[in-house]
């Protein structure tokens, strides 16, 4: 009853009200001879009703109550129908990791399920959707390895080779996949493309011997597929990589007969000159790099395209081991053999032009290593003609005269390839970005084809599509990988072309302020060449004076022709913008070379005063102290010596001032250019101070010419000699030599502050009042005194005043009279007369506090006083008022004077002791 009831329901689909009086008949009668009948009932129950996972329960229950025959047979069948079916629905909800895991639990726990295959295929391709590539791989193995006869292996192999080739990169799995599919399942309809992709995945992983192999099935297969000579040609280019040559060179012949108009002709000769060059036989590889070239020249000729890659690659080595024997070129030996390298050298480039013109045309990556060389060839020109100049003469004279014209030659075939790098830099530059653009185009291709291909993979497994539809879908999927696989190749050859782009357009950039660093070391050798010219003249004097002209004639315009040129390696080196040592290396070589001509200056001024001056003032002295016919006697006149002390007076002044002038000239190049700011400052305090002691020097000499004149005044009045009345003249005169010399070094050295505006102190106060103590009259205004009117000259926080001193003169030569003026603070200009024990003050009285003037300070005349002559004396009346007379020269001095007691003399140079030198 219990039965006929629940089938009654069960007819009408009323599965829940009949499984009532199944479960029922289950519990209560175990025994019952409708007990698998019931089961059958409900499980299929729930089956019908899209239940899978209550169906699955219920055949689990069966096998669990030990039914057997033909109903456990059917449950297995449910069962394994049951999770499918559930897998679909939870995929279909969008949980595809645990959809995957159910349909490989079906096969798992129903492996003998007639389309547990299908479910293992099914897992897979639901992993791959999710992209976990392991338990794809996985499901696709329990597919081939438990069921090798299935419809779907073919399959499961070629996505186990997909996953390890494009997923994993693991070309020796993703090879043994495709190879496994190709040879154990030949009738299948992924042969062509597997067999393909076990050769590329082959080549990757380097196993030479399977490459050939599975190439040669390829050609066995399919000798009409278009691509079956592409495969052949392969194969001749592995062999070379075995070491079989043989077998290579006869492929490669039997390729070339067969196929004479195929470019890959011009690839073959390129094989072939890459193993010889691996092997080391350069000669053999230059002939077949030279058959690579010419078989693409004639494919051309003949309408074709050639092979444009391997042309360029063969041309490349080719143009490079030409570059290798041109640059080998120097000019040695005599002129004739000179002049042979330097006309080789000319044919040489010109042919390497015609290549680099070639292989640039042919717009591969080897194009960019062409536009580098091109622009070597100038500077490797530059370099033969540069060592030339030091290898043509040994004697001095003549090795000097021809430096400089070597050098200029040189240094304009550098320009000439500073040129040609900065062309070549802005070449590869737009390269670089025309590639960037290539590159792009690429990458978006790429990413939108990669979507493509997954949305055929999907649409793929479409159950509803037909077996046509999935045929051309499964086509579709395979030639889309294809162009893909192709397109990651162009990928990775636009990457190196913009490595060699980016590499050469570096390189092109640093040599450009090397060279111009070059060129400035290269003059500098020319310029410091001339220091080398041996003396000329027969007389000290002519030597000095010989010695003086090529220093200021020779060396002095190419020094600054040499710093110019520094700085410009700066500002080069700047604006290239490229890390490098050029910059600092260039700024310690103006300050070397700066130097060493400011020690040749004082050398020869050194030796000058000590060959000279002091010889010649040495040997006046003790001819002086000789009897006349007893002088005579040693062919020795009194009156020559003071000719010659005075000629190297001049000698001695004009190397002190040329080498200030030279320290002028190279400070007025750097303060102009931002370049040299950072060596402007320290050079400016340096120079200064070395003019400071040739200043000094040039004192101490006065001084002790005044003090020999003072001592033969003395024995003039003794004695009344003329030669000793005419000692005290000639001392006179090299006193006043002393004091106009020192006038000129003090004005050479002034330029500095004066048109350059370095002020460092307390040195340019102390050349300031050296100037007004040396020309009051010219350099009165550079302490703030003026001759011609007599003011206060004070700001709004100081005012000098003065105390009176009984018996004060105005023309007085002596400045003890004076006393240090008083500085009083006020925070307003005030009147003199407003001030208590202010009294008028004249020029002479107020320049006094000239030691607490700075020079260049702001200063302004705020009151105007007259002096007053009871206490000032009637000489002074009126000087101090408008049209009055002007203070004296010798009042102006003083006051300069003054303002510098107490400094201490420190001398650089020597001081000579008349008395105690000897004439030897």
């Amino acid at each position: 009853m219990l039965m006929r009831g629940g089938m009654l329901y069960f007819d009408k689909k009323d599965y829940p009200r009949s499984r009532a009086y199944f479960e029922h008949l289950i519990a209560d009668y175990p025994g019952s001879s409708h007990l698998e009948e019931a089961y059958k009932a409900v499980m299929e129950g729930y089956f019908q009703s899209g239940d899978y996972a209550n169906a699955e329960k219920v055949a689990a229950r069966i096998k669990e109550a030990g039914i057997g025959g033909e109903l456990l047979a059917t449950a297995r069948t449910r069962q394994a129908e049951s999770i499918f079916l559930s897998a679909k629905q939870t995929k279909e909800k969008g949980s595809k990791r645990d959809a995957a895991f159910n349909f490989r639990r079906a096969a798992l726990e129903v492996p003998d399920y007639e389309f547990a295959d299908g479910s293992l295929l099914e897992s897979g391709i639901t992993f791959m959707e999710i992209e976990d590539w392991q338990e794809a791989i996985t499901s696709f193995r329990l597919l081939a390895h438990g069921y090798p006869k299935s419809e779907h292996v073919d399959k499961a192999y070629y996505n186990i080779g997909v996953i390890f080739q494009d997923k994993l990169r693991n070309p020796e799995e993703a090879a043994a996949a495709f190879d496994t599919l190709a040879f154990q399942y030949p009738e299948s309809k992924y042969v062509q493309v597997a067999l393909s992709r076990a050769s590329a995945n082959y080549i990757e992983a380097e196993r030479w011997g399977d490459a050939i192999r599975i190439n040669m099935e390829y050609v066995k297969r399919f000798p009409d597929a278009p691509d079956t000579k592409q495969f052949l040609f392969e194969t001749a280019g592995f062999y070379l990589k075995l070491g079989d040559e043989a077998k290579a060179t006869r492929v490669y012949g039997d390729f070339a007969r067969k196929y004479p108009e195929d470019p890959r002709t011009v690839q073959a000769y390129f094989e072939q000159g890459d193993f010889y060059l691996q092997q080391g036989d350069r000669e053999a590889a230059r002939k077949a790099f030279e058959g690579t070239l010419a078989t693409h020249k004639r494919l051309v000729e003949k309408g074709g395209t050639g092979y444009p890659e391997y042309a360029s690659k063969a041309l490349d080595h080719l143009t490079e081991w030409k570059f290798e024997e041109y640059a080998k070129i120097r000019y040695t030996g005599s002129k004739a053999s000179q002049e042979r390298a330097r006309e080789e050298k000319k044919q040489k480039r010109e042919e390497l032009i015609k290549d680099y013109t070639e292989l640039i045309a042919l717009g591969r990556k080897e194009s960019f290593r062409a536009y580098y060389r091109m622009a070597q060839l100038d500077e490797l020109v530059a370099d033969a003609e540069w060592t030339r100049s030091r290898t043509t003469s040994t004697v001095p004279e003549s090795l000097v005269a021809q430096t400089q014209r070597f050098a200029d030659d040189a240094i304009a075939f550098y320009n000439g390839a500073i040129g040609s790098y900065k062309t070549t830099e802005q070449k590869l530059l737009d390269a670089y970005r025309m590639i960037q653009g290539i590159q792009r185009d690429l990458d978006a291709r790429y990413d939108s084809l990669s979507a493509h291909i997954a949305v055929l993979q999907k649409r793929v497994l479409d159950p509803a599509l037909t077996a046509g539809q999935k045929d051309t879908l499964e086509t579709a999927l395979v030639d889309s990988q294809e162009v893909l696989n192709d397109l990651s190749q162009r990928q990775k050859d636009v990457r190196e072309s913009i490595g060699f782009a980016v590499a050469f357009r570096d390189s092109a950039r640093m040599r450009i302020p090397e060279i111009v660093l070059q060129n400035a070391d290269i003059q500098e050798e020319a310029t410091l060449a001339f220091l080398g010219l041996p003396d000329v003249g027969q007389r000290r004097r002519d030597k000095m004076t010989y010695r003086n002209l090529v220093l200021k004639e020779l060396v002095l315009p190419r020094v600054r022709t040499t710093v110019e040129m520094y700085l410009e390696a700066i500002t080069t080196a700047d604006t290239i913008k490229v890390e490098g040592p050029w910059a600092d290396i260039a700024r310690g070589k103006i300050v070397h070379l700066t130097d060493t001509l400011y020690s040749e200056f004082d050398r020869n001024l050194q030796r000058a005063i000590k060959e000279g001056y002091s010889f010649y003032l040495t040997g006046y002295e003790w001819l002086l102290r000789q009897e006349d016919e007893e002088a005579r006697a040693y062919g020795l006149y009194v009156d020559e010596f003071p000719m010659e002390i005075q000629d190297f007076q001049d000698i001695i002044v004009d190397f002190a001032t040329g080498a200030q002038d030279m320290m002028y000239q190279v400070l007025g190049l750097a303060v102009q250019d931002t370049a040299g700011l950072p060596v402007y400052e320290p050079l400016a305090e340096k120079a200064l101070q070395d003019a400071w002691n040739m200043v000094q020097q040039f004192e101490a000499f006065g001084a002790a010419a005044l003090k020999a004149k003072a001592r033969h005044m003395k024995k003039f009045e003794e004695s009344l000699l003329y030669l000793e009345q005419d000692a005290v003249d000639q001392y006179d005169v090299i006193a006043f030599n002393w004091d106009e010399s020192l006038l000129r070094v003090l004005e050479t050295a002034w330029q500095i502050p004066e048109d350059l505006g370095l002020r460092p102190q307390p040195l340019t106060n102390e050349f300031a009042r050296r100037l007004v103590q040396a020309a009051p009259t010219t350099y009165a205004y550079l302490l703030g005194l003026k001759e011609t009117a007599n003011y206060v000259v004070s700001d709004t926080t100081w005012l000098a005043t003065a105390e009176f001193v009984d018996g004060f003169e105005t023309d007085t030569a002596d400045v003890s009279v004076f006393v240090p003026a008083m500085v009083a603070g006020f925070p307003e200009p005030l009147e003199v007369d407003s001030v208590e024990g202010a009294n008028p003050v004249a020029i002479g009285l107020y320049t006094m506090v000239t030691d607490t003037i700075v020079v260049d300070t702001l200063v302004i005349d705020t009151s105007y006083v007259a002096p007053q002559p009871d206490t000032l004396g009637a000489d002074t009346v009126g000087a101090g008022e408008p049209g009055g007379s002007p203070a004296s020269t010798d009042t102006l001095a003083a006051a300069a004077d003054t303002a510098a007691v107490g400094d201490t003399l420190s001398l650089a140079g020597e001081t000579v002791d008349l008395e105690a030198d000897t004439l030897a």
